[in-house]
C-alpha cells in the first residue's frame, strides 16, 4: 500500500493510549505521608516490639521508643504506632 499515514495514525494511536491511561492513574494516587516517612523505622521497631513481648502494655513500649521525641512528634508518632497496631492481621508480615 506504501501508505506511511496509516503507520503514523498506528503510532500516535499506541502512544496516545498508554499516556492517558497513566494520567488517570496520576491522577488518582495519594501524595504520601510525610510524617508516616518521616518516622517509619521508629513505627517498624515499636510494632515488631508490641509482637514480640505480648505481655508488655503497647502504650508502654510506645512511650519507651518516644522519650527523647518532641510533644508534637509523640502525638504523631503515638498516633501512628496505633494505627498500624490496628492494621495488624494474620495476613501481614513485617
Amino acid at each position: 500500500m506504501n501508505r506511511i499515514e496509516l503507520l503514523r495514525d498506528l503510532y500516535l494511536w499506541a502512544y496516545e493510549r498508554p499516556t492517558k491511561e497513566y494520567l488517570a492513574v496520576k491522577q488518582e494516587l495519594v501524595k504520601p505521608d510525610q510524617q508516616r516517612l518521616q518516622y517509619r523505622a521508629k513505627i517498624k521497631e515499636i510494632v515488631k516490639q508490641v509482637i514480640l513481648t505480648p505481655e508488655s502494655q503497647p502504650f508502654d513500649i510506645i512511650e519507651s521508643f518516644i522519650i527523647n521525641e518532641e510533644d508534637t512528634d509523640k502525638q504523631n508518632i503515638i498516633a501512628l504506632a496505633l494505627e498500624e497496631l490496628r492494621r495488624i492481621h494474620e495476613g501481614v508480615t513485617i
